[in-house]
């Protein structure tokens, strides 16, 4: 249900965006409201399509891949459904004035406090992980969960009008911080184990030996990649301060982050083709047709 409703909120964001598209290509003729389209379109994208699938996702992935107690019922019942209709209910009352106002900030203080609540369940599970020493998913996970506590602290901070500093923050820390450590924390875990998983279904024969899932990527690389993103995140956070200064070194060290992660999962790929059979080779009794 999560995944379905983190659909329609991409559908929502793709109509909003054709909108803005559409009124910088003829502008003047729409009268549309710019900057609440705007405002609407970065919601949508940032709360609804990435905001619900993390957190759909995270239900499913969190306790299985990194070996946590299972979230609250209370957070998997109808969580995203409630998120999604809060989002829906600040969308359509962004337009209101006066006491009406009220309705307004009320839905997107719930939609703040509903991740707030996601975020630090999601960093108490991983704190009570079975495992005593954190894989690179793991540190990637805590890093999306810390980014998005600290986007709701600058939410909350008052706004200075004539400083670009607070929206710098929060579009850094939602998409470098939560989104981008969140897709980097699971493909360490879903490749190797869909490498390792295709290996042994077409294995010749059962006493065929295969690599270990946590040897089809090294830890101690996967390790290296994320203190680079790390401190490319930082850096970036910093830049938001100093754009003059730091923002060409800071978007050249994340794409050094994102470079090696690619080096990462290609050496994955390239050790799935090198040890598959040759094709007519015959596969294990056990491969499903």
């Amino acid at each position: 249900a999560g995944i379905r409703l983190a659909l329609a909120a991409l559908a929502v964001t793709m109509v909003l965006g054709g909108l803005l598209a559409g009124a910088f290509a003829w502008p003047g003729a729409t009268g549309w409201p710019l900057a609440r389209l705007t405002d609407l379109h970065a919601m949508w994208g940032l709360q609804g399509w990435v905001g619900l699938l993390v957190i759909a996702i995270a239900f499913q992935v969190v306790p299985m891949f990194m070996v946590t107690p299972p979230y609250p019922a209370l957070l998997t019942g109808g969580y995203t459904t409630a998120m999604f209709l809060l989002l829906t209910a600040a969308s359509l009352s962004s337009g209101l004035q006066g006491p009406a106002r009220l309705f307004h900030d009320a839905c997107t203080v719930l939609l703040g406090a509903g991740y707030g609540v996601f975020g630090a369940c999601t960093l108490y599970l991983l704190a009570r992980r079975t495992r005593p020493t954190a894989d690179p998913t793991t540190l990637y996970w805590r890093t999306a969960m810390a980014s998005l506590l600290a986007a709701l602290a600058v939410w909350l901070w008052p706004a200075d009008q004539a400083s670009n500093v607070r929206p710098l923050l929060l579009g850094v820390l939602l998409v470098a911080g939560v989104a981008q450590s969140a897709i980097h924390g699971m493909l360490y875990k879903i490749v190797p184990f869909l490498t390792w998983y295709h290996l042994r279904e077409e294995a010749p024969g059962p006493g065929h030996k295969l690599p270990g899932i946590n040897k089809i990527i090294p830890e101690s690389r996967a390790k290296w990649q994320f203190w680079i993103h790390a401190a490319a995140l930082l850096l970036l956070l910093a830049a938001c301060f100093r754009p003059d200064a730091l923002a060409r070194p800071a978007a050249a060290l994340m794409c050094v982050a994102c470079l090696s992660l690619w080096y990462n999962l290609a050496t994955a790929a390239r050790l799935y083709w090198r040890l598959r059979p040759a094709s007519g080779s015959p596969l294990s009794a056990t491969a499903p047709t």
